[in-house]
């Protein structure tokens, strides 16, 4: 019942009706069910890297960038608009130009979900959302991060961790024929996450507007991910090799 309540989201009176309960009824079973899951979400980035086995890198696709060891990246999902104006703004994305949740998704270069974050609200900035985290800072020595341009400036909370970060063009200074090369070759290696993306957002309870407080999300998504990490570490993600 919670698998279905998960993958096809629907509503906890139509969920009461396919398995013959109440509405309460399933909706204390599905909290209940999914604190039980919630126990299976033990994600390798979330640990410091002493606690973790020594990571290698899949040399096929990341020949350039040896010592990425996580690729990461924001994800961003519609959410009821809360009572009262107060209320609301916190969770008023400028770029979704509606009210939304988000999370930080970790990932290595094989596919592997690395971490989650909490939920926060939809304003929050993911260079926000990424120190609040923490995850540069869990990282072992010659351990190095990759990220879109939305994380420009990182590095600078962390000189010494290596972060590969797209450049961006500023006014008056075009990018060279370089930076335009190098950005296409990290935008082909960070396949990898989006490839990840799409298969959390199979999970309709992480695509459509979560209708449930927003205190119980972050309990929903790392319950999703411990499911779709485990069935990429049975059957892998088809990465592609930048070129």
């Amino acid at each position: 019942m919670t698998l279905l309540w998960l993958r096809v989201y629907p509503t906890y009176e139509v969920l009461g009706w396919l398995f013959g309960l109440e509405k309460s009824n399933a909706w204390e079973n599905i909290q209940d069910t999914l604190a039980v899951l919630e126990t299976l979400a033990d994600f390798r980035f979330e640990r410091p890297a002493a606690e973790r086995a020594k990571l290698g890198t899949k040399q096929a696709v990341f020949d350039a960038f040896p010592e990425v060891k996580v690729i990461i990246d924001g994800k961003e999902q519609p959410f009821q608009r809360p009572q009262g104006w107060d209320e609301q703004k916190p969770f008023y994305s400028g770029k979704k130009k509606r009210h939304t949740v988000k999370n930080q998704v970790l990932c290595t270069p094989e596919g592997r979900i690395g971490g989650v974050s909490a939920t926060v609200p939809g304003s929050t900035h993911d260079l926000t959302m990424m120190r609040g985290d923490g995850v540069l800072g869990r990282l072992g020595e010659d351990e190095g991060a990759m990220a879109d341009k939305a994380y420009t400036g990182a590095g600078n909370d962390r000189p010494g961790v290596p972060l590969v970060v797209p450049t961006k063009a500023t006014r008056g200074h075009p990018l060279t024929e370089e930076q335009v090369a190098a950005n296409r070759k990290i935008s082909g290696c960070r396949v990898v996450i989006e490839h990840v993306m799409a298969q959390l957002n199979r999970f309709q309870v992480l695509k459509q507007v979560f209708r449930s407080a927003f205190v119980r999300h972050t309990r929903a998504i790392r319950v999703v991910a411990a499911l779709v990490d485990r069935r990429i570490a049975a059957v892998p993600l088809r990465t592609l090799a930048a070129t």
